[in-house]
């Protein structure tokens, strides 16, 4: 089983496509230089008002490329060199 330990995250390498078409791609260290440095920043900014990220929650670190137009019927694919892929469906 991958461990987050095992994975240069600023290195990871992301494809994203549209309908079956290559969009863009971009790296980890597009979020902060680092994810998880968007999630620490994001857990102690939240502790300075007493709220505390909760386990199961879902924390999205930010985008390794830029923003897209979306409309429905549109299928879009993530895949990640280490991380494996996800698709979503509009």
């Amino acid at each position: 089983q991958l461990k987050l330990a095992d994975i240069d995250l600023p290195a990871e390498r992301m494809e994203i496509f549209k309908n079956g078409m290559k969009i863009d791609e971009g790296y980890g260290e597009a979020v902060l230089g680092n994810p998880l440095a968007a999630v620490v920043w994001l857990a102690r900014s939240l502790d300075e008002y007493g709220i505390n990220l909760k386990k199961g929650e879902v924390v999205l670190a930010g985008s390794l490329t830029k923003a897209m137009d979306v409309d429905a019927g549109d299928v879009f694919e993530a895949h990640f060199e280490n991380l494996g892929s996800v698709k979503v469906e509009f």
